[in-house]
């Protein structure tokens, strides 16, 4: 005869102790009714949900190196010294069919490969690149939609118009809103509002090829100043007049 060697358990046909004689398999069928489907869980005792992304199949945690790699080895084959400042939306070309490319240039910039320079910018080191221009270069990052030049304080200090001008901030005229941005070591941008079109004040303007940016005259800047009631104790009067 067949013995079953499962743990000791009620039997189904009535109580049974744990030091019984273990019950033959064909008394246990012979008694037992048919199966009954396990109860349902209680939500309470279900384990966490995983984060989206930890199952997402285009997910960041899914692509891991591979995805990393693909970046590093696409910006070593494309940047150079004219071209390492990129906004995250140039860089999602550079990895079709990432899902998650925020959570993949954070672990980017964790691992050396980028480096951060404000919400959206990132700067993929090079060899030679000016470093004082890439506050510039970010402001040309940011706001490529809109139209923007070099203005105020920064144009006139450029032109020795004004003698002092905060570190690494720089002002500028945009056709958007009005914003500072923060990029921590590297300094700040300003941007200020203006309602005057590219066609109103092209004569004003020249580009600045280093700086991937429109630069104001200072006669441009001067009017900038006085439009957004800048303070103008710091200009040099005697410079003014010998440039206007």
């Amino acid at each position: 005869m067949q013995w079953s060697q499962a743990a000791p358990q009620k039997h189904a046909c009535g109580n049974r102790r744990e030091h019984d004689p273990p019950v033959p398999v064909a008394q246990q069928r012979a008694g037992s009714s048919s199966p009954q489907p396990p109860p349902e869980a209680d939500a309470s005792t279900l384990p966490p949900a995983l984060p989206t992304w930890a199952h997402c199949q285009d997910g960041a945690k899914s692509e891991g190196t591979p995805k990393t790699q693909q970046l590093r080895e696409t910006l070593q084959a494309l940047a150079d010294r004219d071209h390492c400042v990129f906004a995250a939306s140039d860089l999602a070309a550079a990895v079709p069919g990432c899902g998650q490319l925020a959570v993949l240039l954070s672990r980017a910039a964790k691992a050396g490969i980028l480096r951060r320079v404000c919400k959206g910018v990132y700067l993929y080191p090079v060899r030679d690149y000016p470093s004082g221009h890439l506050v510039f270069h970010a402001a040309a990052r940011l706001r490529a939609g809109e139209f923007n030049y070099i203005s105020l304080e920064t144009a006139l200090s450029d032109a020795g118009v004004i003698p002092q001008v905060p570190i690494n901030w720089v002002t500028l005229m945009t056709s958007g809103r009005s914003h500072v941005v923060d990029c921590g070591d590297f300094g700040h941008i300003e941007f200020v509002h203006t309602a005057q079109r590219p066609e109103e004040i092209s004569a004003e303007l020249t580009y600045d090829l280093d700086r991937h940016l429109w630069r104001a005259s200072v006669g441009q800047a001067l009017r900038d100043m006085r439009a957004t009631r800048r303070s103008m104790e710091l200009v040099d009067e005697e410079v003014l007049h010998e440039l206007i």
